[in-house]
């Protein structure tokens, strides 16, 4: 199965939750692809600085980069975000989330229920 993990899982990931258990299942599962996108990079690297150090960001972000698959952006696809942005009254960054797990054919893992929970391919945690 495709999986793109929001900044919201890798912060839980982080902080050692209980949810990151089930996210390290989805991870270390050999039967999954994995995937999340430059602007959770951003995200995760803004959040764990501010609330640890840079170097504990450079140590998630690097494990973000062994564990998946970082889908950049180009022109055509900030439109495309752009449109979903319009459309679905997403923020700018979840906007990019959707429309690169559409790309990308996968199912978004999030914690953020009020904005995916009505898309389908959503795995709530």
């Amino acid at each position: 199965m495709n999986i793109l993990i929001d900044s919201w899982g890798w912060i839980e990931i982080f902080e050692g939750t209980q949810k990151a258990d089930k996210l390290l299942q989805l991870i270390e599962n050999p039967k999954n692809t994995i995937y999340t996108t430059v602007l959770n990079v951003y995200e995760v690297w803004y959040q764990v600085t501010k609330r640890s150090s840079r170097e504990k960001a450079e140590e998630i972000v690097n494990s973000i980069n062994k564990h998946s698959t970082v889908f950049d952006i180009n022109q055509p696809f900030a439109v495309k975000a752009a449109s979903i942005h319009l459309q679905e009254g997403l923020s700018a960054i979840d906007s990019f989330v959707y429309a690169a797990a559409s790309a990308m054919d996968c199912h978004i893992v999030t914690g953020d229920r009020k904005d995916f929970g009505r898309f389908k391919k959503v795995i709530s945690i």
